[in-house]
């Protein structure tokens, strides 16, 4: 019967320690800290309105904030106002779109974040990697409120029924429900990111403890010397 290699053990418990250091990095940044809904609310506000929120274009949107209930936990209200089409009374028509910031951006940021921090790298490289990451996913935070917007906006050249505008129309609910309702891809996405930015053959050795070290430069084989011992070189003694 064949012995096992002592690196299995090795290998496995690191990918378990790997396991549990995620999910405690996980539990403690989706736990429910007092305040930490409101103030990270309140932030995502602060982009939308930087990235959406102009005074050129037919579309304005203005980020309000929402009364968070058990309920309709919906903290965030965004008023998608056409400039373009003014009322009798000078008013402009708007819709109003009700987002989960905490379950659109926090939720998949917390899990890019807890699998950054779980890996077994140096502090410098998870720094590194995960202050990018942080940085794309909140790109990716916005993308998802820019197709939320264009979703309802309606405002596609081409309109008709043979335009290129209802392939686009139907490309945009199927987007908008996978990322603002389902919440689907916001899951899959900060794990792709993750395994992009800090996944490679070295990575995956680390994690599983397979590094090969590299073998020494052969070098003559010398006796360490004792006392009394002479040393014999070729040079020549006058």
């Amino acid at each position: 019967m064949r012995a096992s290699s002592p690196e299995r053990p090795r290998k496995v418990l690191s990918i378990w320690g790997f396991g549990l250091r995620f999910l405690a990095y996980y539990c403690l940044l989706v736990a429910p800290w007092p305040g930490w809904n409101s103030v990270y609310g309140a932030w995502v506000r602060v982009l939308g309105r930087a990235a959406y929120t102009h005074d050129r274009g037919r579309w304005h949107a203005e980020f309000e904030p929402l009364a968070r209930t058990p309920e309709r936990p919906l903290d965030t209200r965004i008023a998608l106002i056409d400039r373009e089409a003014p009322t009798i009374d000078g008013r402009f028509p708007a819709a109003f779109l009700d987002i989960d910031t905490r379950g659109i951006g926090w939720v998949p940021t917390a899990l890019f974040a807890a699998l950054a921090l779980a890996m077994p790298l140096p502090y410098r490289r998870r720094g590194r990697a995960l202050l990018l990451g942080l940085v794309a996913m909140h790109a990716w935070l916005l993308v998802e409120i820019g197709v939320h917007l264009a979703d309802h906006a309606d405002a596609i050249p081409g309109e008709g029924p043979d335009g290129l505008s209802r392939l686009l129309k139907a490309t945009l609910d199927g987007l908008d429900e996978t990322l603002i309702v389902q919440l689907g891809a916001s899951f899959v996405a900060p794990v792709v990111l993750w395994a992009m930015i800090m996944l490679n053959s070295r990575d995956l050795r680390t994690l599983s403890h397979e590094t090969s070290p590299r073998p020494p430069a052969s070098q003559p084989a010398t006796k360490p010397l004792r006392h009394g011992d002479i040393r014999v070189t070729g040079d020549k003694l006058n």
